[in-house]
C-alpha cells in the first residue's frame, strides 16, 4: 500500500502543470519556426537535447559526492556521450553544411545507432540500483561505443538506413521496433526494480521510456527529411528528454535543497529554543549570533555583545579578570587548533546585565573558521555542592559531638560518684581538723577542685549535648570583675589586661559558671596569640547593645534587642582566613601538638549558643583578634544574693535514714555524713536487698536515699516495690548521671554527685520538713 501511495503521489506531481511548461513552450515555438525554416527547427530541437543530455552530465557528476546515486550518475554519463551523438547527428543533417559527407543518410545512421544505444542505456540503468558504478570506467566505456559508432558509420560498416528518392531501408524500420522493444522491456525492467528508485521517480522515467518509444515509432514512417514525422518524433524526444532531466534536478538538486532548507530551519529552530545558552563566536572572540537561551540567561541582546571589546567588557567588569579570561580563551583556541580536538570546558565567573555574577561552564565545538560555545550555567549546583559540603561538615561535627558525648556519658557515672566519696571524705576530715585552720583551709581548696571537676564534666556533657544546665538570672557587671581577678594570676606580668565596664545593670539569665569558663578560655587563647608580640594587651569589655534589624535578620536565634555585648580581644598574631570557617569545630586546634584539644572554642560555642546568645569572631592574620560575645538581656527578675553559709547546714532530729548505693566507699562516706547530720542510718548495697530492710523497719525508716543504678536491682524497680509495700513510702534518688537524662527517663532526681554537706543537709531538711507539715 505504502510503495503504491508513492507512485500515485509521483504520477500527481507528474501531471503539475510546472513540469510540463518548459517542453511544451519550447515545443510550440519549435513548431512554428519549422513552418519557417525546418532545419532551423531540426538544429534548435536538437540543440536542446544536446544541452539537456550535458546538464544531465554535469547534474549527477557534481552532485554525486553527496547523493551517492549510482543509478542517476549511470544516466548521466550515458546521456552525455547520447548528447555528443547527437551533435554530430545534427551537423551532419541534410542542408547543415558543416561536414561534408557522400553519404545521404549518416545523419540517420547516427540517428539509429544513438536511440540503439539510448535503449541500451535504459534497460541496463536498473542493475546500478543496488550497485556501485565505477564513474570513469562507465565513462571511458561509453566513450568507447560512439568512438566505435562513428568509425563504423563513417567507415562505411555500418548497415544503409536511408535512401534519398526510394525512404527508409528494411533495417532502419525494423531497427525503430527493435528499439521499441529493447525500450518496453526497459520499462518492464525499470517497474521490477521500482522498490529501489527514490520516491516519485518511477512516474518521470516511466514516462520518459514512453515518449521514446512514441518518437520511435513515429520515425518508422519517416520518408522525408523534412516531413512531418521526423517534426513529431522529435518533439516526442524532447519531452523525452525533459523529463528525464528534470527528475535528475528534482532528485539530484530541489529535493535535497529542501531537505537542507528544513533541515537548516529545523536546526535553527532547535538552536533557538535549546534549553542551553548557546553562541556562534569567531576564532577572535566575536559573539556573531546568539540563541534565546543566551538572552535569557545574560540580559544582553545581540547588538549588545556584537563586539570583542563591548563583551568582553560586559561579562568580565573587572579588568584584572577580563584579562585573564582573554587570555586562557585564546590559549584554549590555540591549543584546540593545534591538537585538532574541541575547545577545553572552562568556569567561568560571568557577569549578567542585572549585575548578577553566575558561574558558567564554558566549551566549544570548531565549526570552520568559527566556534560553537556552549554556556552552562553551574551557580545552582555549585551552591548545592557548598551547602552539600557545608551538611556534610555538619553532619561529621554531628559525629565528633556523638562520640565525645558517648566517651563523656559513659565515664561521668563513676566519675561523679568517686568525687561524692571524695567530697564526703574531705567534709568529715575537714570537722575533724577545725582546730587546725591551715589543714582545713587546704581542704576546703581541694573540696571545690572536687566540684569545679565535676562541673566540668557537666560541661563536657552540655557541650557534647547529653547533659542539662541549671539557667539563674545574675548581673554581668561584678560577674566581669570577678574573672578579671581571677584571670590575673593566669596571664604573664609582661601582657596589659585591660578592663572596662559600663556602670548598667546587665542582667542575663545563665551558668555563671559556664561563662567564667567561656571568658577564661578566650583570656587564655589570647594569652597564647601574644608570644612574640611587643607591648602585647588583652582587652575585656562589657556594654549594652541593642540589636538592630539586620542584625536580628543574620542571627535568627536572637529573640529579643537588648542584648549584653562582652568582648575580648588581643593584638596578637591574629587567625589566617583558611583556619576561621574550622574555628569553632571540635577538635579544630591551631596550636602545636600538646598544647590544644581543639575543644576550646568549640565547647565556648555551645555554651553560648545555650544561653540563647552568639558569638562573632573578627580577626585578621598578623594583627589580632576579637571575640564578640551577645547574651539576651532580662529586666525585672530579683536576683536571689542571700547565703546560709554562717548559718551551718540544717541538723536532723534522730529520724531513720535507709541509705542504698553499689559503692560501698561512697555508701560508707555517705552514711557517717548523714550520722554527723544527726541522722540514723541504715545501708543496703542494691535494690533486693533495700526491699528486705525496708520491709522489716517499714514503720521506723523516715526516708529512703535510693541510687538508680545498682547491680541485681536498680533504684527505680526498687523504688516502685517499696512504694507498693508502703504508698507513703519517702523516696529520694541520687545519681552520678545527669539530671536531664534521668527525667527522660521519668525518674525523679534530687540529689546529683557529687553533693556537698550543705546541699545534701538542706535537701534531707525541706524534705522531711515538707512531709512532716503533710501529716
Amino acid at each position: 500500500m505504502a510503495e503504491r501511495k508513492k507512485i500515485f503521489e509521483g504520477f500527481a506531481i507528474l501531471l503539475n502543470w510546472e513540469v510540463w511548461i518548459v517542453p511544451i513552450v519550447l515545443s510550440t515555438a519549435l513548431i512554428v519556426v519549422s513552418f519557417y525554416n525546418y532545419l532551423l527547427f531540426h538544429t534548435l530541437a536538437e540543440l536542446f537535447t544536446i544541452i539537456v543530455g550535458v546538464l544531465m552530465f554535469v547534474v549527477a557528476v557534481y552532485t554525486h559526492s553527496l547523493s551517492r546515486e549510482s543509478f542517476l550518475m549511470y544516466l548521466g554519463i550515458g546521456y552525455f556521450w547520447i548528447a555528443v551523438l547527437d551533435m554530430v547527428h545534427a551537423f551532419l543533417y541534410k542542408g547543415m553544411g558543416i561536414v561534408v559527407s557522400d553519404v545521404a543518410d549518416h545523419f540517420i545512421q547516427f540517428w539509429i545507432a544513438n536511440r540503439y544505444i539510448e535503449s541500451l542505456l535504459l534497460i541496463t540503468a536498473p542493475l546500478f540500483l543496488t550497485r556501485k558504478i565505477h564513474s570513469t570506467g562507465a565513462f571511458l566505456a561509453y566513450g568507447a561505443i560512439a568512438s566505435i559508432t562513428c568509425i563504423a558509420i563513417m567507415g562505411g560498416y555500418f548497415p544503409v538506413s536511408y535512401i534519398e528518392g526510394v525512404g527508409l531501408t528494411e533495417f532502419k524500420i525494423t531497427s525503430e521496433y527493435i528499439i521499441c522493444f529493447i525500450l518496453f522491456l526497459a520499462l518492464v525492467n525499470l517497474y521490477k526494480t521500482r522498490q529501489h528508485l527514490k520516491p516519485n521517480l518511477f512516474p518521470f522515467l516511466s514516462t520518459a521510456i514512453v515518449l521514446t518509444i512514441f518518437a520511435e515509432l513515429a520515425f518508422t514512417s519517416y520518408i522525408s527529411a523534412y516531413g512531418p514525422a521526423n517534426l513529431i518524433g522529435h518533439i516526442f524526444k524532447l519531452f523525452s528528454f525533459w523529463l528525464i532531466l528534470y527528475s535528475i534536478i528534482r532528485l539530484n538538486m530541489q529535493e535535497p535543497f529542501k531537505d537542507l532548507v528544513e533541515s537548516e530551519n529545523r536546526f535553527r529552530k532547535l538552536v533557538k529554543e535549546m534549553p542551553l545558552s548557546l553562541g556562534y563566536v569567531s576564532k577572535s572572540g566575536v559573539i556573531e549570533d546568539i540563541n534565546d537561551r543566551f538572552k535569557k540567561t545574560f540580559g544582553y541582546t545581540h547588538e549588545e555583545i556584537s563586539t570583542v571589546e563591548k563583551w568582553y567588557q560586559l561579562a568580565y567588569p573587572d579588568e584584572e579578570y577580563r584579562q585573564w579570561a582573554i587570555n586562557v580563551w585564546n590559549s584554549d583556541i590555540q591549543i584546540a587548533a593545534e591538537l585538532g580536538q574541541d575547545i577545553k570546558s572552562r568556569e567561568y565567573k560571568v557577569t549578567c546585565k542585572n549585575g548578577d555574577v553566575r558561574i558558567m561552564e564554558i566549551s566549544g565545538v570548531t565549526v570552520g573558521d568559527h566556534i560553537l560555545a556552549t554556556f552552562t550555567d553551574l551557580t545552582e549546583r555549585k551552591n548545592a555542592e557548598a551547602a552539600l559540603r557545608i551538611s556534610d561538615e555538619k553532619f561529621r561535627q554531628a559525629q565528633k559531638m556523638e562520640a565525645l558525648g558517648t566517651l563523656v556519658g559513659g565515664i561521668s557515672h563513676d566519675f561523679n560518684n568517686m568525687l561524692a566519696g571524695m567530697t564526703g571524705n574531705l567534709y568529715l576530715a575537714r570537722k575533724k581538723a577545725e582546730s587546725i585552720p591551715d589543714v582545713v583551709n587546704r581542704i576546703k581548696l581541694v573540696e571545690k577542685l572536687s566540684f569545679q571537676a565535676s562541673e566540668m564534666i557537666q560541661q563536657m556533657l552540655l557541650f557534647a549535648r547529653k547533659g542539662s544546665v541549671e539557667m539563674i538570672p545574675f548581673s554581668l557587671t561584678p560577674f566581669i570583675k570577678e574573672i578579671a581577678k581571677v584571670c590575673e594570676p593566669l596571664i604573664s606580668e609582661s601582657i596589659k589586661l585591660s578592663i572596662h565596664s559600663c556602670s548598667d545593670d546587665l542582667t542575663v539569665k545563665g551558668s555563671a559558671t559556664q561563662l567564667q569558663q567561656v571568658v577564661m578560655n578566650l583570656i587564655n587563647n589570647a594569652k597564647d596569640a601574644l608570644g612574640n608580640i611587643d607591648a602585647p594587651e588583652i582587652k575585656l569589655s562589657l556594654e549594652r547593645f541593642e540589636a538592630d534589624e539586620d542584625f536580628l535578620s543574620k542571627y535568627s536565634n536572637l529573640d529579643c534587642t537588648l542584648l549584653a555585648h562582652l568582648i575580648v580581644s588581643d593584638n596578637g598574631m591574629g587567625i589566617s582566613e583558611k583556619d576561621k570557617p574550622h574555628i569553632f569545630d571540635p577538635f579544630y586546634t591551631t596550636k602545636e601538638a600538646g598544647k590544644g584539644t581543639g575543644l576550646g572554642l568549640a565547647m565556648c560555642h555551645g555554651s553560648i549558643q545555650s544561653h540563647g546568645g552568639v558569638i562573632e569572631l573578627d580577626s585578621v592574620d598578623g594583627d589580632g583578634t576579637t571575640f564578640h560575645i551577645y547574651l539576651p538581656l532580662i529586666e525585672g527578675e530579683e536576683i536571689d544574693t542571700s547565703s546560709t553559709d554562717s548559718l551551718g547546714p540544717p541538723l536532723g532530729n534522730g529520724e531513720l535514714i535507709l541509705l542504698v548505693d553499689d559503692n560501698e566507699v561512697l555508701l560508707n562516706t555517705s552514711k557517717d555524713l548523714i550520722k554527723s547530720l544527726g541522722y540514723k542510718v541504715l545501708t543496703a548495697s542494691n535494690g533486693v536487698e533495700a526491699i528486705d530492710i525496708f520491709t522489716s523497719n517499714s514503720s521506723e525508716i523516715a526516708l529512703t536515699i535510693m541510687d538508680v543504678v545498682m547491680p541485681e536491682m536498680g533504684g527505680t524497680e526498687a523504688s516502685k516495690q517499696i512504694k507498693a509495700i508502703s504508698p507513703e513510702a519517702n523516696i529520694i534518688f541520687s545519681s552520678g548521671y545527669d539530671k536531664g537524662e534521668m527525667a527522660e527517663n521519668g525518674t525523679s532526681i534530687v540529689l546529683s554527685k557529687p553533693y556537698s554537706i550543705d546541699q545534701l543537709a538542706n535537701t534531707l531538711a525541706r524534705y522531711l520538713l515538707d512531709k512532716e507539715g503533710d501529716n
